[in-house]
């Protein structure tokens, strides 16, 4: 049985464009919400996102809140990780990895953190010098890696490598956390 082959139109061609179509609300995001994100964020090409170089004050800036989160989870100070997170009752926070419970309130996240490791006798928390920065006004969205050393009170000590996401606001000059992220990117391992 012959089997004619009918030619095969052109396909259409796609006209280049610069432009950036509307942020369309994700699956699940209702448009209500959508709509209360300030109007610089409702479309890209408002967004207006920068990368920052470590030779820019914001970078300086930033890295010094990130330093200090990083110095407030290694000595356990709850004050220092608190004072480096927006103010705001009203975002929620899903709790540290090691904890399932919903929190609400910036600073009620902060305490919890800090209370998951309190049965650590030593936390020496590593940056790998990796830290990203991009800018949107006075937004930043910051990622970088690292690897926790971490002694228990009972138990050996192990270490495990992470992942950190967070959202700065930059509030009357200063450069606060308004929400983050922390995974754990591998399981812990013993270490001497």
């Amino acid at each position: 049985m012959a089997v004619s082959a009918q030619p095969k139109e052109p396909a259409a061609a796609v006209p280049a464009t610069n432009a950036q179509p509307q942020m369309a609300a994700p699956p699940g995001l209702a448009k209500e919400r959508l709509d209360k994100l300030p109007l610089s964020m409702q479309t890209r090409a408002n967004f207006n996102v920068k990368a920052v170089t470590q030779k820019t004050p914001e970078y300086q800036e930033i890295k010094e809140v990130v330093d200090g989160l990083v110095k407030a989870l290694s000595t356990k100070d709850a004050a220092l990780f608190k004072k480096l997170h927006v103010d705001d009752g009203s975002l929620v926070y899903y709790g540290p990895p090691a904890v399932t419970v919903k929190t609400l309130g910036s600073r009620q996240y902060a305490e919890l953190c800090i209370n998951c490791l309190e049965p650590f006798e030593k936390v020496d928390v590593r940056t790998n010098n990796d830290m990203d920065i991009r800018l949107s006004g006075p937004l930043a969205v910051v990622t970088l890696t690292g690897t926790n050393r971490l002694v228990p009170k009972q138990g050996k000590p192990t270490e495990s490598k992470w992942r950190w996401t967070l959202t700065l606001e930059n509030t009357q000059g200063q450069w606060l956390v308004g929400h983050e992220h922390f995974s754990f990117a591998s399981a812990p391992t013993a270490v001497q």
